[in-house]
């Protein structure tokens, strides 16, 4: 459970790393941690709210309990939409809805907005 950091030669505790779940949650019961609401709220895991990562079952839940990020990632997606619009980039997408259903995978087949990172480079050295 100790180890020595490789850059720094300081020493890394890791208390817990061989803890179950029921562990952990025994833990924080008895020394009265207090921990993010999120966690009572059902989630196992704690981050960004819509991160890919956590896969499309995650992403769904996490838009319906919180409907303003869902929002927020629509407005971000159509401005970025607008963006590339402005400077002349390709853009396979129509709204920012369209762009946000393909980011939950609702829309896996609609990749047509999708461009790889060298056609994104040829665009961005052309548009200057």
């Amino acid at each position: 459970m100790v180890t020595a950091a490789k850059k720094n030669k300081d020493l890394i505790c890791n208390p817990i790393l061989t803890f179950t779940e029921k562990d952990v949650c025994r833990y924080i019961k008895e020394n009265e941690i207090e921990v993010n609401p999120l966690y009572e709220m059902g989630y196992r895991r704690v981050g960004c709210i819509g991160c890919p990562l956590g896969g499309r079952k995650s992403q769904v839940k996490e838009f319906k309990d919180f409907p303003k990020h869902k929002q927020a990632y629509i407005k971000a997606f159509g401005r970025m939409l607008d963006k590339r619009k402005e400077i002349g980039l390709k853009v396979g997408w129509k709204t920012g809805e369209e762009v946000f259903d393909w980011w939950i995978g609702q829309d896996a087949k609609n990749v047509e907005g999708q461009i790889t990172m060298d056609e994104y480079i040829d665009q961005v050295l052309t548009s200057k």
